[in-house]
């Protein structure tokens, strides 16, 4: 186990996330960039895309922040059938006025940076500990259940999703 890394604060553009004074975090979506470090960034801080995460972990191991934890991420669209039980049990967002989903409300989201033409579970391990480290602080941090019901997969979220691709849960202890 390395060093424990700094974060990198690296702002998304303004109209990619939101701030809301209810916001309660309740736990964390994985996924993978499918692209280079450059193009996600590029892409988070373009404001007429209207998508972001908190947090992006490059294959080098460093950890970018792009999102205040306490702020609104545009990270998963996620489908009401495929909502675990916990997150259905919160307060729609849209009672408030507000229009993104219950995930992107409760949630924080971690990209790793996986390129398309990587094979599955291509993560290096300086990522795998960046992740490791990520989650432990965030989840001591937020009192979020350190478990694969408060930390799900992208996919597990929206049928249209196939991230994190190969990632190894038991390498972040979990499974």
């Amino acid at each position: 186990v390395g060093p424990e890394p700094s974060i990198e604060w690296l702002p998304a553009a303004e109209g990619n996330y939101i701030e809301w004074p209810e916001r309660q975090i309740r736990g964390i979506v994985l996924h993978d960039t499918e692209g280079s470090l450059e193009a996600t960034l590029a892409t988070f801080r373009n404001p007429a895309v209207e998508r972001s995460a908190h947090y992006i972990l490059p294959k080098d191991g460093r950890v970018i922040q792009m999102v205040r934890d306490q702020d609104v991420a545009f990270h998963t669209r996620g489908t009401l059938q495929m909502l675990p039980a916990w997150l259905m049990a919160l307060p729609s967002p849209r009672a408030s006025g507000y229009t993104f989903s219950r995930p992107n409300a409760y949630t924080i989201g971690i990209e790793l940076v996986l390129h398309e033409e990587d094979p599955d579970g291509a993560y290096t391990d300086a990522q795998y500990e960046s992740l490791r480290w990520l989650l432990d602080a965030k989840c001591a941090e937020h009192r979020i259940p350190r478990n694969r019901r408060r930390i799900v997969a992208h996919m597990q979220l929206q049928s249209d999703r196939a991230d994190p691709r190969g990632l190894d849960w038991q390498r972040v202890g979990l499974w």
